[in-house]
C-alpha cells in the first residue's frame, strides 16, 4: 500500500462501500441544503419529496463522477449559489427569483456590505461547508472502485425514484407554493447570462403543475372580492387619492412601522393615512416590481 492509498475499512469491501455511500450522501446533502431549509420553513409532502429529489439528483451526479477536480468543479459553484438561495429563503421566506439574482449583480456596495454583515453567520457557515466538501471529494475518490454498470444503476435509481414520486404527487394534488428543484438557482443564473438551460423544462413542468390549482383559486378569490366602497353624501363629484409607495426604502426604517426614530413625522401626523402593515413586493427590482404592484399582471 502506498502512502496515497486509504485502506478499506476493516479490510472488508462491504464496509468500504458503506463508507463510500455515506461520503456521496454527505456531498449530496450539502448541495441540497436549500431544499432542506425550505422544507424546515414550509413542512409539507411536496417539499419533502423535493428534498428527496435534490438528494437523489446530486447522489446520481457524484456516483458517476470520480476525479476530485471534476467533483469540485461541479460542487463549488452550486455551493456558492446555494448560499444566496438559503439567505433568500431565511431572510424573505421564499425561493430566489431571476429578479433577485439580477439584484445581486446591481446592488449598491454599501447595501451589499450591510446585508453580508447582517447574515455573516450564514456566510461563514457556507465557507466551512465549501472546505468540508473539498475534503469529502478527496475521500470519495480514494474509496470509489465502482464499475460503470454499477454507477449507472445506482445513479438512475437515485434520480428516477424521487422524481417519479414528486411528479405523481404534483399531478395528483398540486402544491400551495413553489417547489424547490436542484436546478432552480442554476437556471436563474444562466438565464441572467442569456443562456436558455436545458433543465428549464424540468423546473417549468414542476412549477406549472405546482401553480395551476393555486392560480385558479386566486382568480376565483379575486373575482369574488370587493372593497364595498361607497361615496359619502356631500363629497365632490371628483376625488383625488394619493398612493405613496416606499418602493426603494426599507419598511424596517419607517417609524410608521415601529422604528424607534421619528423618520416619518409628517406622514404619522397626516389624518386619514392608511399604512399597509402586511404587504410584500412582488419582485426584487424596481423595473419588475412597480408594473406588477400597479396592475393585475402576474
Amino acid at each position: 500500500m502506498t502512502t496515497t492509498e486509504l485502506p478499506r475499512a476493516g479490510g472488508r469491501p462491504g464496509a468500504a462501500r458503506t463508507a463510500l455511500a455515506l461520503v456521496i450522501l454527505a456531498q449530496a446533502a450539502m448541495l441540497a441544503l436549500p431544499a432542506a431549509v425550505y422544507l424546515w420553513k414550509y413542512p409539507d409532502l411536496p417539499n419533502a419529496l423535493s428534498l428527496a429529489l435534490s438528494l437523489g439528483f446530486f447522489c446520481a451526479i457524484f456516483t458517476l463522477v470520480r476525479p476530485v477536480w471534476l467533483q469540485v468543479l461541479i460542487g463549488l459553484p452550486i455551493l456558492l449559489l446555494n448560499m444566496v438561495e438559503i439567505v433568500h429563503i431565511v431572510a424573505f421566506g421564499g425561493l430566489i427569483s431571476l429578479g433577485a439574482v439580477e439584484a445581486v449583480f446591481y446592488v449598491d456596495p454599501m447595501e451589499a456590505r450591510e446585508f453580508a454583515t447582517e447574515h455573516a453567520g450564514l456566510f461563514l457557515l457556507g465557507g466551512l461547508v465549501v472546505a468540508f466538501f473539498c475534503v469529502l471529494a478527496w475521500f470519495k475518490k480514494k474509496l470509489d472502485d465502482l464499475r460503470l454498470g454499477q454507477r449507472l444503476m445506482i445513479g438512475s435509481a437515485a434520480l428516477l425514484v424521487p422524481f417519479g414520486l414528486l411528479t405523481a404527487e404534483l399531478i395528483a394534488f398540486g402544491s400551495e407554493r413553489d417547489i424547490y428543484l436542484p436546478t432552480r438557482i442554476l437556471e436563474h443564473y444562466t438565464a441572467y447570462l442569456g443562456v436558455n438551460p436545458l433543465t428549464h423544462t424540468i423546473s417549468g413542468f414542476a412549477a406549472t403543475l405546482a401553480s395551476q390549482d393555486e392560480l385558479l383559486r386566486l382568480k376565483a378569490e379575486r373575482d369574488r372580492f370587493s372593497f364595498k366602497a361607497r361615496r359619502e353624501a356631500g363629497r365632490p363629484a371628483e376625488e383625488v387619492y394619493i398612493v405613496v409607495i416606499g418602493e426603494s426604502s426599507r419598511r424596517r426604517n419607517w417609524s410608521l412601522f415601529g422604528y424607534k426614530r421619528p423618520t416619518n413625522p409628517l406622514l404619522g401626523a397626516t389624518p386619514g393615512l392608511i399604512a399597509f402593515s402586511d404587504a410584500l413586493s412582488p419582485a426584487s427590482t424596481t423595473g419588475r416590481s412597480l408594473p406588477l404592484s400597479l396592475s393585475f399582471a402576474t
